[in-house]
């Protein structure tokens, strides 16, 4: 895709992942291709889109591909890939900030969000990122200390999408076994 102001935005073949968040006066937009490129752009005030961040499939960065994409209200994108792993990245300064994860399958969907303090409980906000799989399971890690919080399994295959119930605190996954699910974050429970 050409804009008109001659900027770019490709990825060369199928985008088979995208993400977006949007924060008073700031967006941002990311996509996975089958390129084995993840693209991040920021949305000007002209309505044009400004690219932040590309990573390619080199060194370190999920060698064998990256599968899934989620941003996070604190401008960071979150990469999860073909190897198990999930990622952190700035959008401010397109830098590497931390890996939160290596799970033993790969990574084919994610969402972050803030969650409401637990009622009676702390009155911090938890930063989490939610990670499906292909063999079925969910992770809940905790964004800021980059600790694991939670497993769910129950899914017989593949996690294809997830989202965050932040006043809640609960998750919904989606997956290839016909199911839509609803865990507790608290518990481990289905809901």
């Amino acid at each position: 895709v050409v804009q008109d102001n001659g900027d770019v935005l490709v990825h060369f073949g199928f985008v088979t992942k995208i993400a977006a968040k949007e924060r008073e006066s700031r967006a941002f937009v990311a996509s996975v291709g089958e390129d084995g490129v993840v693209n991040a752009w920021s949305l000007k005030a002209d309505g044009y889109f400004k690219p932040v961040l590309e990573l390619r499939c080199e060194g370190s960065c999920h060698e064998t591909g990256f599968s899934a994409v989620a941003i996070s209200k604190r401008e960071r994108l979150v990469s999860g890939g073909v190897d198990g792993c999930v990622q952190v990245w700035s959008l401010r300064t397109g830098r590497f900030v931390a890996m939160i994860a290596r799970h033993s399958a790969t990574v084919t969907a994610l969402a972050t969000d803030e969650l409401r303090p637990r009622a009676g409980g702390t009155h911090c906000m938890l930063s989490v990122v939610v990670s499906g799989c292909t063999d079925g399971s969910l992770y809940v890690s905790d964004m800021d200390t980059l600790e694991f919080v939670r497993y769910f399994e129950g899914h017989t295959e593949e996690v294809t999408a997830i989202c965050v119930l932040p006043r809640q605190r609960r998750v919904v996954s989606a997956s290839f076994d016909g199911f839509a699910t609803i865990w507790n974050i608290d518990t481990d429970d289905r809901v």
